[in-house]
């Protein structure tokens, strides 16, 4: 989506339906999981969970060009990074905002079941 002028059916560019993206998240404060619904009610665009949060997480958005990242996408550490290569659709203030966001929603509804860092569930494996 970012810096991507190409027009959508509905007449907008991506760029600026990106922009409307994450201007509604923070506006109306909400999941990843409500924002991928308005998602698809206002632009028919289906997006899962993991992969809004992993768009959230472009550094593309942040005005820089990553490269390696097709084998490394769970590793950013392992990232090519080149900032500051084009206009960036997200300030650092809004960075700020997306990461304290996404961080409450963390808090509020936990995070992935595959996460390393999360235990077994109780009964797990037990109940067929």
């Amino acid at each position: 989506f970012a810096t991507n002028d190409t027009v959508h059916a509905c007449g907008k560019t991506y760029w600026l339906i990106a922009s409307e993206i994450i201007d509604y998240m923070l506006r109306e404060n909400v999941s990843i999981r409500r924002t991928c619904h308005w998602i698809q009610e206002e632009y028919g665009i289906t997006w899962s969970k993991r992969g809004f949060r992993t768009w959230l997480h472009n550094p593309v958005l942040r005005g820089h060009t990553a490269y390696n990242t097709r084998d490394n996408q769970d590793h950013p550490e392992n990232w090519d990074i080149r900032y500051n290569t084009h206009t960036p659709l997200i300030s650092p203030e809004t960075d700020l905002q997306l990461k304290s966001l996404l961080a409450e929603n963390r808090r509020k509804w936990g995070s992935n079941s595959n996460h390393p860092d999360r235990g077994n569930a109780i009964l797990s494996g037990q109940i067929y």
